[in-house]
């Protein structure tokens, strides 16, 4: 795993941790004859330089970055995210405006223990922009030949397209993937929709950011990225409720759900929306069990009078028993049921984690002191006032427990990468077909938890192991379906049921046709999956469907 970059990432949740090693694992057969290891690959996309001459062009820079970073990421290659980026760059000194020469960009891979580093330039040409990029391979110490790409500016999007395939090929030599397919396989993008969203990302002033945003969105109203970082810039500026109306425009059946409904449930929160900010709380929980979201469900339930927070609270301290926060929240739990003792060791532990925390250091001495006693630390002699007389009579006045506001996923889905490649190393000699129903069960469980993009890579790492693949074709078209590539998802609905029929195949088919206004081919596929299936409820509840949209 990438040492440097966990740095500065949160810790993973061991029991949640443990349960994936576990589930992973069970799912493997029994270990083959070591093989050549799969190299474990992070890249680092740098903005590319404007040689325009035109400063109008020069939100095309971190275009770059944006759509190869989000073509490129896969369980099996990790790409370091702008927020990292700048992070990193500010922190050795390049400004983010500035174009780093090369050796400054080896020199931050680097610290950044990166794999590869791209960094590319474009240029006009007439009507044509012309990119060139190069990979800097960071282990082997030396520049991979120059990769040429070519298009109008209205061309962009599939320009850089291409190049994500092209880099592609340069890390993983292996990588089978045509390049007409794999660009297919892009999600549409408008231009004119991705320069004012890059405009708003850049953007130094939140009203400017605010209305590049809302100028992307009105081109492209479902662009995700953009309603993303819209909720974001209202979150910032303590736009709680136009914050909730556009993070809950995020599908909840796409990666940036997770993250979406965090934010959201701490929206929810300062408004004291507490029913929906448990909902979206849950929600995450149910999907990616993180420490911190079991604390801010703690927090929720509290204000909701649930009788679970202290088990809630407990989840947080297994998970990440360094965070101070958490044995914090824990020990008021603890105290306001009457268990002092335990109450005192959280306080202590939290203490051990962060010795200068007033509150947990005022809470310890109300407790230990005598009642005569008078703390020297004002903030100390507020609270033991409050808690010295404590009975059944009568609650103390207690802090408030402490919600967490920083969500990262990154450390997880970079373990995620160190499984998969374990995996890879232990089925790499294995037959075929048994190898490619690994990587579809492993499609069906990360569609099932919302990881669309990863699950859709491993639909596509199984149809090159076995190109008939029923369960592999029908998995890539559910996964398209999601990403509004309705052309794709029955192309593969259709190849699937050449290798073979099956109810969640037809009836994929049957709303793709629903989609296409096609009632006729719909229906005939619902009732084909009837045949099948006759109580099928999903089958069912789509004949009404169509029946009410077509009547």
């Amino acid at each position: 795993m990438k040492a440097s970059i966990l740095l500065s990432l949160p810790r993973p949740s061991f029991p949640f941790l443990a349960g994936l090693f576990f589930a992973v694992f069970a799912l493997l057969p029994a270990p083959l004859p070591a093989q050549a290891p799969l190299v474990d690959q992070t890249v680092m996309v740098l903005p590319f330089q404007n040689a325009t001459a035109s400063s109008d062009l020069e939100w095309v820079r971190e275009s770059f970055p944006e759509v190869i970073g989000q073509r490129l990421q896969s369980p099996a290659l990790y790409v370091v995210s702008r927020d990292e980026r700048v992070t990193a760059m500010d922190r050795f000194g390049f400004p983010a405006s500035v174009q780093p020469s090369r050796a400054s960009a080896f020199r931050l891979a680097e610290q950044m223990d990166a794999d590869f580093v791209l960094q590319g330039r474009y240029a006009l040409d007439g009507q044509l922009v012309r990119v060139t990029a190069q990979l800097l391979d960071v282990r082997g110490r030396k520049l991979l030949p120059e990769l040429h790409e070519s298009g109008t500016l209205a061309q962009l999007v599939s320009v850089e397209n291409v190049l994500a395939w092209d880099v592609m090929r340069q890390m993983r030599p292996d990588f089978a993937e045509s390049r007409d397919t794999y660009v297919a396989a892009s999600n549409p993008i408008r231009v004119d929709a991705l320069e004012h969203y890059m405009r708003g990302v850049t953007a130094l002033g939140a009203a400017d950011r605010v209305a590049q945003l809302q100028a992307a969105l009105k081109l492209s109203p479902s662009y995700l990225p953009a309603i993303m970082q819209l909720a974001k810039a209202y979150f910032t500026a303590k736009n709680y409720e136009d914050a909730i109306r556009w993070f809950g425009q995020v599908p909840i059946d796409t990666d940036q759900a997770r993250e979406a409904n965090f934010l959201l449930g701490l929206a929810a929160c300062s408004l004291g929306q507490y029913e929906r900010a448990e909902s979206a709380f849950n929600f995450l929980a149910a999907r990616f069990p993180l420490a911190e979201v079991y604390n801010n469900l703690g927090v929720v339930a509290l204000k909701r009078g649930r009788k679970n927070a202290a088990d809630l609270f407990q989840k947080a301290v297994q998970g990440d028993p360094a965070d101070a926060d958490y044995h914090f929240n824990l020990g008021l739990t603890l105290y306001r049921a009457g268990d002092t003792q335990s109450a005192a060791k959280q306080w202590r532990d939290t203490l051990t984690a962060r010795p200068n925390d007033a509150e947990a250091k005022a809470l310890l001495d109300g407790i230990n002191a005598p009642a005569t006693a008078k703390p020297a630390d004002p903030a100390a002699a507020a609270t033991a006032a409050a808690i010295a007389p404590a009975t059944p009579a009568t609650a103390p006045k207690l802090p408030s427990e402490r919600l967490k506001n920083h969500y990262d996923e990154s450390s997880y889905r970079q373990l995620a990468l160190q499984i998969q490649i374990m995996n890879e190393q232990r089925l790499a000699s294995s037959n075929p077909a048994i190898h490619a129903s690994f990587h579809v069960e492993r499609g069906e469980q990360l569609m099932a938890q919302g990881f669309t993009s990863e699950a859709e890579h491993e639909f596509r790492e199984a149809l090159l192991l076995e190109p008939s693949s029923a369960a592999a074709h029908a998995g890539l078209g559910r996964a398209r379906e999601v990403a509004g590539d309705w052309l794709t998802a029955r192309s593969e609905a259709n190849a699937a049921l050449q290798a073979k029929e099956s109810v969640a195949t037809l009836l994929l088919l049957a709303r793709v046709d629903l989609h296409d206004n096609h009632p006729e081919s719909a229906t005939t596929s619902v009732n084909r999956a009837l045949a099948l299936e006759p109580n099928n409820a999903t089958a069912l509840a789509l004949q009404k469907q169509i029946a009410a949209k077509f009547r």
